[in-house]
């Protein structure tokens, strides 16, 4: 830690709940002086929630899901900048896993890199992925696996100038190295 010129001046907190085996619920609260180098005068209030589920399936796969809310709201200001997400996996038959992703956050102009006093002050962007992956190997100290992933994010009309559509969308093929220990979990 560099503390050159600085002293311990934010602070933040953490409750987490454990009510069985498969729920985990946790919130958070904190305060961020001057947490970016490029607006090194602003500070942040940081909100945070989250729920996770996870269990076991009778294929010796499993399933997990995680909700979660934050929020920046910047000092001075009246407004927040929340952001959703929720995800779930699911691995079945000892080789398949698939997962999906929805995401959504507000943003302010500069957070985008548009010009501030523009059409768009602040706006939503969003994120839906689907996705799966094939592990080629079950033995051996690495697990292997070959997936393909597909989003497409939705983003206002203001925006659909800069980048030619309302709907930008990508496909990626991808591998997937991971400890044996891990696909076990």
């Amino acid at each position: 830690f560099d503390y050159a010129g600085r002293s311990l001046d934010s602070y933040a907190g953490r409750l987490t709940w454990n009510p069985s085996a498969n729920w985990s619920m946790s919130g958070s609260f904190a305060y961020l002086r001057s947490p970016e180098g490029l607006s090194p005068d602003e500070s942040q209030h940081r909100i945070g929630a989250s729920a996770m589920y996870a269990r076991a399936m009778a294929d010796g796969g499993s399933l997990a899901f995680t909700a979660v809310y934050g929020a920046n709201r910047h000092a001075g200001e009246s407004h927040v900048e929340p952001s959703y997400l929720a995800e779930a996996n699911v691995d079945f038959r000892a080789r398949h896993s698939a997962f999906g992703r929805f995401e959504s956050v507000r943003k302010d102009a500069a957070d985008l890199a548009l010009p501030s006093g523009g059409a768009v002050a602040s706006t939503n962007i969003t994120e839906l992925v689907l996705g799966y992956v094939y592990d080629v190997n079950t033995t051996g100290p690495l697990r292997v696996g070959v997936g393909l992933r597909g989003s497409i994010n939705i983003i206002p009309g203001s925006l659909e100038t800069r980048y030619g559509s309302r709907t930008p969308s990508g496909i990626a093929l991808f591998m997937r190295i991971r400890p044996a220990t891990m696909a076990a979990m």
